[in-house]
């Protein structure tokens, strides 16, 4: 196509058609072509950034199309300000070459933008594994803070008990239950747990606090009774039993009550509300174990 001007054209119009003439060779699948005239134009380094910008991109593309991926990641690199499909061809390129720390370092950055998408997750998880890292300690706090999408909880919920990680899952649910999806009562039952395994006591106060919202069980309640006991408010924890109290008077209200009284050093109230749990059928073994346990303080 140059020789068709001959001596007419200056160095910046020459690049410019040469740039014309590799997305030629493009569309005409003349691939190694195209790279040799992308090289040309990058060598001379003359036509302005945002199409300097572009042949970068479509060498280092095609570079990893061939299998050439020491070549792309040298063009990649020249990027002193890498974008965002910069960083995702480097994370190809890395990963084709087994280089897992680089991979994982990459792949670490695009997720920073891209925080809710469930394949660069899964892509993120396989890298961990491959390094040997412990998935427990897998950081996802960027995503439960973009985390919006009902439509999306199945994906993340599947990805996350495949790979056993389940502190992720409790956080998962959290996250879900506090924007109003519904969860099943076992999935949410073990993700409180997972939250008590870990003496996470507050990101279980959480949960259950946001199930209340629309579960105002018993089982609940007392669950947020003792997470208030382990985390020293009893107080709290008394105002909630007491309120639990106007609406049914069962055993389990007058164990944790005596409990908590206990903790705090009155003991004489204590086996006072242990005596009241007596009285009831279903906390009389549990009440006479602790009236036993309490007359070395009285």
């Amino acid at each position: 196509m140059l020789e068709w001007f001959g001596d007419e054209l200056n160095p910046l119009e020459i690049d410019l058609i040469r740039y014309f003439q590799g997305e030629i060779y493009l569309l005409d699948n003349k691939v190694s072509l195209a790279i040799s005239t992308f090289n040309v134009i990058l060598k001379s380094n003359i036509l302005e950034k945002d199409i300097l910008d572009r042949v970068k991109d479509k060498l280092s593309k095609l570079t990893l199309s061939l299998g050439n991926n020491r070549t792309a990641l040298k063009i990649l690199k020249k990027e002193k300000k890498p974008t965002k499909q910069n960083i995702a061809m480097r994370y190809v390129a890395y990963k084709n070459l087994g280089e897992y720390k680089k991979a994982y370092s990459s792949l670490f950055v695009i997720l920073q933008k891209n925080p809710e998408n469930l394949h660069l997750w899964s892509e993120f998880i396989d890298i961990s594994v491959r390094l040997k890292y412990d998935l427990q300690d897998t950081d996802i706090s960027i995503l439960i803070s973009k985390f919006s999408r009902k439509s999306d909880f199945q994906g993340f919920y599947n990805l996350f008990k495949e790979n056993r990680m389940i502190f992720q899952l409790a956080l998962l649910i959290k996250k879900s239950v506090s924007l109003g999806f519904e969860i099943e009562s076992e999935i949410l039952d073990k993700a409180i747990a997972v939250f008590i395994k870990y003496m996470e006591f507050n990101q279980a106060k959480d949960l259950v606090s946001f199930t209340l919202k629309t579960d105002s069980s018993f089982k609940y309640k007392f669950q947020l009774v003792q997470l208030n006991m382990k985390l020293g408010d009893f107080e709290e924890s008394l105002n909630i039993l007491n309120a639990m109290e106007i609406i049914k008077r069962v055993g389990k209200i007058y164990i944790y009550r005596g409990d908590i009284r206990f903790l705090q050093g009155n003991y004489s109230q204590a086996r006072k509300n242990y005596f009241k749990a007596y009285k009831f059928y279903q906390t009389r073994d549990e009440a006479t174990y602790r009236l036993n346990g309490i007359k070395q303080f009285l």
